[in-house]
């Protein structure tokens, strides 16, 4: 099936800030060595992934879906966030599922870490056509 007549009708959102990040760099650096014991390579992202689930539980209506006559407001549940990341193999999206459940910032950091073991580690290489 073809997304293109789809496009259109989806909503475009876009938003910019500044935000001062020197805690969170303040926090790494206190946290990656204890994690890297524990098999977590700890990033930004996780900590970025967990702030958008808390913005969403604050915002809802940005997680949410309407109908194609605009009758009906559908609000989610789970915040399933999608990461793009560029592969040998080209873009892809792991989902780390229901975050707005998961307390602890390292646990997303190991969805992450176990996406990033699969996709470059333990992959399949695609066969050329």
């Amino acid at each position: 099936m073809s997304f293109i007549p789809l496009i259109g009708q989806i909503p475009q959102f876009g938003y910019c800030d500044e935000v001062d990040m020197g805690q969170l760099v303040r926090l790494r650096s206190s946290l990656k060595d204890r994690l890297l014991e524990k098999g977590v390579k700890f990033s930004y992202m996780p900590v970025i992934v967990k702030a958008l689930s808390l913005a969403l539980l604050e915002y809802p209506m940005l997680n949410a879906h309407v109908n194609p006559e605009c009758t009906a407001v559908t609000y989610k549940a789970d915040h399933n966030i999608g990461i793009a990341m560029d592969t040998p193999d080209g873009l892809i999206v792991p989902n780390v599922k229901r975050v707005q459940v998961r307390a602890y910032v390292y646990r997303i950091a190991g969805n992450f870490f176990g996406f990033i073991f699969i996709i470059f580690v333990n992959r399949e290489p695609k066969t050329k056509k």
